[in-house]
């Protein structure tokens, strides 16, 4: 039975040199030892210990236009949302699609489902700040008067929409869609359950 050819480590390497200069065995007893192919042997011992490594193919997007694609993909919200071949595209890159992967892949960034957060304008944002500025010096019997409530939201009839980023950008704007168009809400506070569905045929969002 013929055994398949591989790729030898340092260690292999060296103990088929030790065995052929040293121990003084064969080709053909080196092989069966170490379940080598006997040719694999054969130029094992004809060459260094330590090989160069091979230097394998020159990759087809150089380090330049890597650069490039990023920036390009993480402009602004509208291109995080295109796909990464449309990004190449526009920036004239002809490359497989595996290839374009790899690339963005390789500076840890992802294809992700966009982060949905409610909608908040300028003001809601300063109107919330304001207002835990000020919660924050309560005494612990204003609390105490509070009833809290929860909120589930279900949304209804989207698609996912899809963004490129990294791990840690998740809440960054760009990588957020508002929500909710149209949804379904439950409400429930003190034990008791109220359902209020509610559908939003509102202005865009975006």
């Amino acid at each position: 039975m013929k055994t398949p050819r591989r790729r030898l480590s340092r260690d292999e390497r060296l103990q088929i040199h030790t065995l052929y200069y040293q121990a003084g065995w064969q080709c053909p007893d080196i092989a069966r030892q170490l379940g080598v192919n006997i040719r694999t042997v054969e130029r094992c011992v004809k060459g260094l210990v330590s090989p160069y490594r091979p230097r394998g193919r020159k990759g087809v997007i150089d380090t330049p236009t890597k650069a490039r694609l990023i920036v390009h993909a993480t402009a602004n919200a509208e291109q995080r949302r295109k796909p990464w071949t449309q990004i190449a595209a526009e920036l004239g890159v002809k490359a497989d699609p595996r290839t374009i992967y790899k690339v963005f892949e390789s500076e840890r960034y992802y294809r992700r489902v966009a982060t949905e957060k409610p909608f908040l304008t300028d003001v809601h944002k300063q109107n919330r700040l304001y207002w835990s500025d000020l919660a924050v010096t309560w005494p612990s019997f204003v609390w105490g008067r509070i009833i809290w409530s929860d909120e589930a939201t279900f949304r209804l009839g989207h698609e996912k929409l899809y963004v490129t980023r990294k791990a840690e950008e998740k809440y960054l704007p760009d990588c957020c869609v508002p929500k909710f168009k149209d949804f379904v809400s439950l409400f429930g506070h003190t034990g008791q359950l109220v359902l209020s569905v509610v559908r939003l045929a509102c202005l865009a969002l975006y």
